[in-house]
């Protein structure tokens, strides 16, 4: 008996020895679980870090494309680049620049980058069109230019021819006092003088109109006569 008293002391100092091991294997456990907790951590701080970095490069591409086109319009667009600033685009920009910011302090930016960045093709489309517009507007102005530039040579144009049909008249009245004093009273040129009103009132019209310059030869046709 009292050996047997022996084995279970032995026994019991075996299992007071070996009980660590369950807190033991435990650790292990936990050791692994927390080293992939953590390795997983790690990858999705590095692909949040990663997207990020590439939203960013992605929007400073967009920040160069539109000061890059700002620079198109004010050297090629001179007259009408105050109307293009790229002000709504810059807005645009700046929501998409929120937009990544929010999606990484939420941890979503590497899940759903796709669609946080779904608004670039048309901030580059908008910055396109931003130069296109642009250039389509100073080719207007310059039309426009020309186009009051013509008119106003053909309205000179018109007003010398006019101003010499009066000097004409004035000159052939008085031609007409002196070398035919008897009759001169007969020879006042009212009609000359009216047609030469009505020329001045048709040109003025067109000239008002902006016609002037397309139908000049319609408009003089009275000078002849």
């Amino acid at each position: 008996s009292r050996g047997l008293g022996d084995v279970y002391k032995r026994q019991e100092n075996y299992d007071q020895v070996m009980s660590p091991v369950t807190g033991i294997e435990a650790a292990i456990a936990k050791l692994l679980t927390d080293a992939q907790a953590a390795q997983k951590a790690f990858n999705e701080q590095s692909a949040l870090d990663q997207a990020r970095a590439k939203a960013n490069a992605t929007i400073t591409a967009l920040e160069k494309a539109l000061a890059d086109a700002l620079s198109t319009i004010a050297t090629e667009c001179p007259d009408v680049k105050q109307n293009f600033t790229g002000a709504a685009i810059s807005a645009q920009i700046t929501v998409l620049r929120n937009s990544v910011n929010t999606a990484y302090e939420n941890r979503t930016l590497s899940t759903d980058y796709d669609n946080v960045m779904s608004p670039v093709a048309g901030i580059e489309a908008a910055i396109a069109q931003l130069i296109a517009d642009a250039k389509a507007a100073q080719q207007a102005y310059n039309d426009e230019q020309e186009a009051i530039k013509n008119l106003n040579e053909a309205k000179a144009k018109a007003d010398a021819k006019i101003s010499e049909l009066n000097a004409s008249l004035t000159s052939t009245l008085a031609t007409i006092a002196e070398t035919c004093p008897d009759v001169k009273n007969d020879f006042k040129g009212e009609a000359v003088t009216a047609s030469i009103a009505a020329l001045r009132a048709a040109v003025d019209k067109a000239f008002a109109d902006k016609t002037l310059v397309e139908n000049y030869d319609q408009v003089m046709s009275p000078v002849t006569g």
